[in-house]
């Protein structure tokens, strides 16, 4: 497998100490955030790391297992059309996947709300879920990149702490009116990094919070500079080594 660390380095990134001094990291960028907010009609603006808020080692597993998924989204979609219809998805589960007929049409139906029959990407992650990791792994046929990249449950707790912070960042934003910045850092973390602002844009955008309509927050997600990470070439040739 490709060493992400042999990626290009941006930034500087904080090193991990525990969980305490993560949650004091976050009151520093909470105090910058209060610093950015102000009283005119113009929006302020503050900067946040992820490797403040969480373990670098976690955002790169993170980073692994999405990467592990994107793949198996490749390979079932067999015609690359960008979709995965039934059919595919039924095909290729039978071949990777010890479950039964009937689970794997639970499993389309879980990503498959509309009733279209297909789904894309953004649907395929919903169900095929780095928070399921482990327990789509354990009808994996073969324990290969998949399974591997499987997150256990102390870094699901992790990424939950983690996660718990950002949001908070992200409502203080809203409240005062202040955009964020997600800053790049290592290349070998930036899937986990892309995911996070992707969700904070889809959550606290500027339509409003949760749904709800109202006054939102920018979030801008820095990749200035990174190579990013291709993925794996020709994921056709052995569907197998995908999972």
């Amino acid at each position: 497998a490709e060493d992400l660390r042999t990626s290009t380095v941006v930034a500087r990134t904080y090193r991990y100490e525990d969980e305490e001094a993560c949650d004091e990291r976050m009151e520093h960028f909470m105090e910058s955030i209060n610093g950015a907010s102000r009283d005119d009609d113009q929006q302020g603006f503050a900067a946040i790391k992820l490797t403040g808020l969480g373990n670098p080692l976690l955002l790169e597993r993170v980073s692994r297992a999405l990467l592990s998924v994107r793949d198996l989204f490749q390979v079932m979609d067999e015609n690359q059309d960008g979709m995965v219809d039934r059919e595919e998805f039924i095909r290729v589960c039978s071949k990777l996947f010890t479950s039964s007929d009937e689970k794997i049409l639970e499993e389309f139906a879980r990503m498959d709300v509309d009733g279209e029959g297909r789904v894309d990407y953004l649907s395929f992650t919903k169900g095929i879920s780095i928070y399921r990791g482990v327990e789509i792994a354990s009808n994996c046929r073969n324990q290969g990149p998949f399974a591997r990249a499987a997150l256990s449950e102390e870094e699901l707790a992790l990424l939950g702490n983690m996660m718990k912070r950002v949001n908070m960042l992200a409502e203080a934003a809203v409240e005062k009116g202040v955009r964020i910045m997600v800053d790049a850092e290592h290349s070998y973390f930036q899937p986990a990094i892309d995911s996070v602002a992707t969700e904070l844009q889809q959550r606290y955008g500027v339509d409003g919070v949760d749904g709800d309509d109202g006054d939102g927050v920018d979030v801008v997600d820095v990749v200035d500079g990174v190579d990013g990470i291709d993925g794996v070439d020709d994921v056709h040739d052995d569907v197998v080594d995908v999972v």
